[in-house]
């Protein structure tokens, strides 16, 4: 019975209790409730998954196979071995440094000291991948990565929370103790590890199972540094049941209870030190004499593992860049007859003496000038010279001007069509050769081809498309498709507008702007529909469109190409007038193209081509992450570039050894063997130039290390 009065309950407190009570059964159902769907979705087959709510019961407590599936797939004894390695090391090694680090701090009064602490305190505020970034550096250059003993030593660095709980304990003990010993002949050696330690058992204790639950539950960085599966720690092995297709949840949860066991098995034996670790560990001031208080350092260590996606793109894709992408490029280099080699078949046959593409020999010219001025890597600049000698060599056509279709594996002409796409891709590599070597002969070439294009590759109405080798207008075979033959194209013309953009990013030539200009007004005014909210892809000579077909890539790329010549012409004019389009080319594809994990490749007269073409992929990355930084309200943009470059890792990228990226994969992340790995088109300029911009863009591409 509840009594009112002086000594009883008022009304108000009857309330309290009772809204105490519904909180702790709140948040009591919201602790156990997803423990006991876990358990019970572990017990389920798939079907019983996919079929029945989380919360009903299993058909049988007795289905293990979940378990021993999950335990071998994922290679959890091997995981488990890791798991506790890691632990153990990094428990052991930090706690050595955390103690004497604050034994330091607090026992020693010296110049300094408060700075020390601040800046400890100053780190916990930058963010863990921001600082990621110059680790992963570090970890490369020193060879440690997909490394155990790597990654140990990177997990060692001392938390700033464990610092704080030992300097706090440490206050507790009476400096009279340090002064006896020292008056007995005690080294300051001796009073750490004969007095402080095992006096800083309780705090020790504390700082074990935040650090040890850290450690044990670790991804990102498993995930990142340790790719070889015999090395995944417990957290990274559960993952192997996860990808962005969908994910088998019956596995994972029965993952899930496998790595909790040896936690509760510890827990239950040790529950009486760890509660009295935590309550000694508890008994420190509220305030300590450097200044901040424990909700203000939660607060910190929040902050400090606050991951900024784009610099975990940044990151990742500078990993593949430098561990997939440059070496399989590299390896394609003919010292004997120059340039790269043109063609490598689905099994992986590469044809030596396959036609060399004048467009792929650009583009990969392009592909190592910017790859040497992100990293600063010799290696890669020599390559680019590789690829500038064979252009300069045997892709100009010495009598007639402009730069060939294709030679042959020797250098010999094999098509000799000029075309106004091949023109503008030996711009955009020659611009950057030179900008990374200060080579005057390529800036010179490269001027020279603007003025060929402006003056035999046009008309008074926009730039035309093929020709002979004598600049005599032919049949555009080349980059028409779809059943039409067009006069000009969206394609041309967008790479026309690429190369003078970084023509003029090199040179500042005010002819270069006055055409860049033009180009602008022209996609605005012929080439973007305002009602459809799309570019048109083929047109006759009068700009009328020959077809209906949208083109999802294109109008990715355009978006941030637009944008990235805008920023180059730093006009507010021509911002105003195009911003609005880059916008909506982008609001557009993530409404119509984008499904959740990849972009389509286009869509004829209402028909989806629902192929996921490598090129398409590796555009919407940088589209995407190009539409959040000039909206960055718009988060999902930037959850949409993460899922596509998912997607590129699981499906797209080749796993077999000298291999890069596949050219088509279907909607399902199956491979379409039909078509070659390498080829004339196929090329290191869209999956190469995404890793550049996004490095560039995370802002870590001024001062790059090398591989």
């Amino acid at each position: 019975m509840i009594k009112i009065g002086k000594k009883g309950y008022t009304p108000l407190g009857i309330l309290w209790i009772i809204v105490e009570y519904v909180s702790l059964i709140f948040f009591g159902l919201c602790a156990v409730v997803p423990v006991i769907s876990c358990v019970i979705t572990a017990f389920k087959t798939s079907e019983e998954y996919q079929q029945t709510n989380v919360m009903t019961l299993p058909e049988s407590w007795l289905n293990f196979d979940n378990f021993t599936k999950a335990f071998e797939a994922a290679n959890m004894g091997r995981a488990f071995l890791n798991s506790v390695i890691v632990m153990v090391c990094v428990l052991i090694v930090s706690v050595i440094l955390g103690t004497q680090l604050a034994y330091v701090l607090n026992r020693f009064k010296f110049p300094g000291n408060t700075l020390i602490r601040n800046l400890y305190l100053f780190a916990s505020l930058l963010p863990a991948v921001a600082m990621q970034v110059t680790v992963f550096n570090i970890m490369s250059a020193l060879h440690l990565v997909n490394s155990l003993v790597g990654y140990i030593i990177m997990m060692c660095g001392t938390d700033v929370i464990s610092i704080y709980i030992f300097i706090q304990f440490m206050e507790n003990i009476p400096v009279s103790l340090d002064e006896s010993a020292i008056i007995d002949g005690a080294s300051y050696w001796t009073i750490y590890w004969k007095i402080m330690l095992p006096l800083l058992k309780p705090a020790i204790v504390t700082s074990c199972i935040l650090k040890g639950v850290g450690v044990y539950n670790e991804y990102y960085c498993a995930n990142l540094y340790l790719m070889d599966k015999k090395l995944h720690t417990i957290a990274r092995c559960l993952y192997t049941f996860v990808g962005p297709m969908g994910s088998q949840y019956n596995l994972i949860r029965a993952g899930v209870i496998i790595s909790l066991l040896p936690a509760l098995i510890v827990f239950i034996l040790c529950q009486k030190q760890i509660y009295s670790g935590i309550a000694a560990g508890a008994e420190n001031k509220e305030e300590g004499e450097y200044g901040f208080s424990r909700k203000a350092f939660r607060r910190f260590i929040a902050r400090r593992y606050d991951m900024d996606g784009l610099q975990k793109l940044a990151l990742e894709t500078k990993e593949h860049l430098c561990s997939t992408i440059l070496p399989f490029w590299k390896s394609l280099r003919d010292n004997e007859n120059g340039g790269y080699y043109g063609y490598m078949d689905f099994d992986l046959n590469l044809d030596k003496k396959a036609e060399k593409g004048c467009i792929l020999n650009s583009r990969i010219t392009w592909f190592f000038a910017n790859a040497y001025m992100i990293l600063k890597d010799e290696s890669l600049k020599d390559e680019a010279s590789h690829g500038f000698e064979f252009m300069k060599n045997y892709c100009f056509d010495k009598e007639n001007g402009g730069v060939f279709w294709s030679v042959n594996y020797d250098g010999t002409p094999r098509d000799t069509t000029k075309h106004t796409y091949n023109q503008a891709f030996s711009i955009y590599a020659l611009s950057s050769y030179y900008d990374a070597t200060g080579d005057k002969e390529a800036l010179k070439l490269a001027e020279g081809l603007f003025y060929l294009i402006e003056t035999k590759c046009r008309d008074k109405e926009g730039y035309l498309e093929a020709f002979d080798q004598t600049f005599s207008p032919a049949e555009n075979d080349k980059l028409s498709e779809n059943g039409v033959i067009a006069e000009r194209t969206m394609n041309t013309l967008l790479h026309v507008l690429e190369a003078y953009t970084e023509l003029y990013r090199v040179n500042k030539s005010e002819e270069v702007k006055s055409c860049l200009h033009w180009i602008l007004d022209t996609v605005a005014e012929k080439i973007y529909n305002p009602e459809l909210k799309r570019q048109e892809v083929f047109f006759d000579k009068d700009y009328n469109s020959l077809i209906d077909l949208y083109s999802y890539g294109h109008d990715i790329e355009t978006a941030w190409l637009l944008d990235r010549t805008l920023e180059i012409l730093d006009e507010k004019e021509y911002t105003d007038k195009m911003s609005l389009i880059t916008k909506t080319l982008t609001e557009q594809i993530y409404k119509i193209a984008f499904n959740g994990h990849s972009l389509s490749n286009e869509c004829e007269k209402g028909k989806v081509d629902t192929g996921r073409v490598w090129w398409v992929q590796a555009e919407t990355v940088v589209g995407f992450v190009n539409g959040y930084e000039k909206s960055p309200e718009k988060t999902e943009y930037l959850k949409a570039a993460e899922a596509v470059w998912e997607f590129i890792k699981t499906y797209v990228v080749d796993k077999r050894e000298g291999s890069e990226w596949f050219w088509l994969v279907r909607q399902d992340g199956s491979p379409v063997e039909e078509k070659p790995i390498l080829e004339p088109w196929k090329c290191p300029y869209h999956n190469g130039r995404m890793c550049f911009e996004l490095i560039r863009r995370s802002g870590n591409g001024k001062s790059r290390k090398n591989c």
